[in-house]
């Protein structure tokens, strides 16, 4: 079953400028690399992807090694669709969602070096749910992602948690991070899979009410495109613009879909132009998300600034199913250039 081997995760949501389908198709994964391929049931082999994991550490006010005690409010950007068994493995039932900020909780214990997700069941975020990963779970690590597994019965719960820090080797990041969490669960027509992407951090205390900030950026996440799920291993570099006297933020991404989906990129075609993702900065509600989008049905995008001085951002950001268009749920993380 092809989505079920897709064994990474990853985001949540804004408004779109654009948004329609096209662009070149990924390049294959090599032969070596555990690319899904359609089986009779679903069966992950999880192994980590292009992002770190989260690394909190209240004691020193950021998320970089070695960690203490966390528990952080995460936004999620959520995928669900069943796939079935039979040839031609067909997917149905697909859909994207986003669950704001709180809607799920990424806590660290480092007295038993356990990382736990807990869902709370909020609109948009999934059903409620406790998972924890501890050492016996690990399968991988990278320096980048930290790869976690746990099988109960006919279903596979997987983890990858962003390494943060300031020798991060994908995006050095001190205040913001990401996590991805998969359940696949295995049944008679074939299998159910959940995929959720996610965001969360230290929040900025404040806003400056004027100046234009730029953000190397990068992104991970899921794309399903007819009957493939890639992951989303992003462009090699963009930049996310916000002008907080005019409160927006600008994100325009040509994302890389590959088949590969632990890490390695197969090519650099263009997969799918997304354009001008284009979000506003609230500045009301202390606990609210900052950035959000302009209540779209079918683009999510909601987010905030990280650090003292908005030194990062994270957003997450969704495509809903419509008429020709591959859903999408991804997180964009950045750092100020």
């Amino acid at each position: 079953m092809a989505a079920v081997g897709v064994l990474a995760l990853t985001l949540n949501g804004c408004g779109g400028e654009g948004g329609g389908s096209g662009g070149g198709t990924p390049a294959p994964a090599p032969a070596a690399s555990p690319a899904p391929s359609p089986s009779p049931s679903p069966s992950p082999s999880p192994s980590p992807s292009p992002y770190p994991s989260p690394s909190p550490s209240p004691t020193s006010a950021t998320l970089a090694p070695p960690l203490g005690r966390l528990s952080l409010p995460m936004t999620v950007a959520r995928m669900v669709f069943a796939q079935s068994s039979t040839s031609p493995f067909p997917i149905t039932g697909a859909d994207a969602s986003l669950g704001e900020a709180g809607s799920t909780t990424l806590a660290y214990d480092p007295a038993t070096s356990t990382y736990t997700l807990s869902g709370n069941g909020a609109s948009g975020s999934g059903e409620a749910f406790t998972r924890s990963f501890g050492p016996a779970a690990k399968v991988s690590g990278n320096g980048v992602l930290e790869a976690y597994s746990v099988r109960e019965g006919a279903t596979q719960h997987i983890a990858e948690f962003y390494v943060n820090g300031p020798t991060g080797a994908y995006l050095p990041l001190n205040y913001v991070t990401l996590a991805n969490y998969a359940r696949v669960t295995e049944n008679a027509a074939g299998g159910s899979v959940e995929y959720r992407t996610m965001m969360g951090g230290l929040k900025s205390a404040s806003l400056p009410e004027s100046g234009v900030v730029t953000y190397n950026a990068r992104v991970d996440g899921y794309v399903l495109d007819g009957n493939r799920v890639l992951r989303v291993l992003g462009s090699d570099r963009f930049v996310v613009t916000v002008d907080f006297a005019q409160n927006t933020v600008r994100a325009p991404i040509n994302l890389d879909g590959n088949t590969d989906l632990f890490g390695t990129r197969t090519g650099s075609r263009t997969f799918y132009p997304i354009g001008a993702i284009v979000c506003h900065v609230r500045r009301n509600a202390a606990g609210a998300a900052r950035i959000h989008s302009d209540d779209h049905v079918e683009y999510l995008f909601s987010g905030d600034f990280y650090g003292p001085a908005q030194d990062e951002i994270g957003i997450s950001f969704m495509i809903r199913a419509q008429p020709n268009t591959p859903i999408i749920a991804m997180t964009i993380l950045g750092k100020r250039a």
